[in-house]
Formats: C-alpha cells, structure tokens, sequence
C-alpha cells in the first residue's frame, strides 16, 4: 500500500489563487507526492498558472476546467429559480440521470463539483486512496492517508446540531432534492467523509444520481 498513490480532488472555482495558498502549501509542506486535481473556471486558469505552476510543488498538481455552477450567474438564473428547483424535485422522483445533467449545469459548485469528481475518479482506475475536499479553508498537518488503512473515513460536524438546524446545508438540499427529502432527513447530522478508492465511484453515484 503506497500512501503517495492518491490524489486529492478539490473545487476552486470562483476562488482567486490566494485563497488556495494555504492549502496548497500546507500540503507540500506534509510531504505529499500524489496528485492534486484542482477544478477551476477557464476565466481563472491562467492565473492560476501564474501562481502556482505545475513544477512548485512536490506533488504534481492538475488543473481541471470546469464548467460547474456557471449558469447560476446569468442575470435571468434568479427569475426562474423557483421553477428550477421544482423542475429538480420532480425529476429527483422520475429521471435522475437527466437531474443530473441538469444539475452540472444549475446547481451550486458545491454541489455540482461531485460530478466532476466522478469523472476524475473515473479516469484513475489504479488509485489506491481519495479525497475529496474544499479548498479554501482546509489545510494539512501531516501527510493527509498516513493513518488511513481500508474503508470510509468520516468527519462529523457539532453533533449537537441536526440538518434541520444547518441553514446552509438546508438550501442546497432543498434546491437539488425538494422539500420532502429535506424534511425526511431533518434529524440527521451532518458529516463530511473520504475513503479508499475502490467503491467510490459507486458511492458518488449512490449519492446524487
């Protein structure tokens, strides 16, 4: 088991370098030598390739051009919001393959980025750990698989709170899922989590489709 075969795929689109600096560096500084896929908006890259070029660091860092979340910048996105995220929930009932097309389009980056994470984990087949990850307000004390042997790995939120009481987490939910789903789940706790590699894929799939 080689704890540098990993990557780490994080979001960092509508973030200006700066505010990955950290990050970045912390990790470098923990000795990684795996990957590091960053999504970024084509507006952005080349100034990111300015700050951090492929060759500074340890690990060897990628740049990943994503579109997720664009069109919810477009002056017309907040006139016809409500009849989206209706359009969502009935599709959540009875075509999720194409919410999910849909989704890459609409939703929020951080929501839509986990297709854009499948699609990476899709193309490292040979991957042996995974993380996935923000960006902006993360940073490493240690190489990020030094203690990780098999399975799920969960990071638990104040348990005192449940979803119903996580104003942030509510919005998107009821956006991407409905009303119903939110109140079904309104007494559970929010949790962050990475794992292994080999059943990812399925659990990304599991998770929005």
């Amino acid at each position: 088991m080689d704890i540098n075969n990993g990557v780490i795929i994080g979001g960092a689109t509508g973030y200006k370098p700066e505010r990955v600096e950290i990050f970045l560096k912390s990790l470098n500084l923990a000795q990684f030598k795996g990957k590091v896929i960053l999504l970024v908006y084509e507006s952005d890259l080349a100034e990111y390739e300015r700050f951090y070029p492929p060759s500074a660091f340890g690990f060897e860092l990628i740049y990943r051009v994503s579109r997720i979340g664009l069109a919810r910048r477009v002056r017309w996105y907040r006139t016809f919001k409500p009849l989206i995220n209706r359009l969502f929930e009935r599709l959540y009932r009875t075509n999720r393959h194409k919410k999910a097309e849909l989704l890459k389009k609409f939703a929020y980056p951080h929501v839509s980025r986990f297709f854009e994470f499948l699609q990476c984990l899709e193309q490292l087949p040979e991957t042996e750990f995974v993380m996935l990850t923000d960006t902006r307000d993360v940073y490493f004390q240690q190489h990020p698989f030094r203690q990780i042997r098999s399975g799920l790995y969960l990071g638990i939120e104040n348990p005192a709170v449940t979803l119903a009481q996580d104003s942030y987490s509510t919005g998107w939910i009821r956006d991407v899922y409905g009303e119903k789903v939110l109140t079904d789940g309104s007494k559970a706790t929010v949790i962050h989590q990475y794992d292994r590699h080999k059943d990812w894929e399925e659990r990304v799939r599991r998770q929005f489709l």
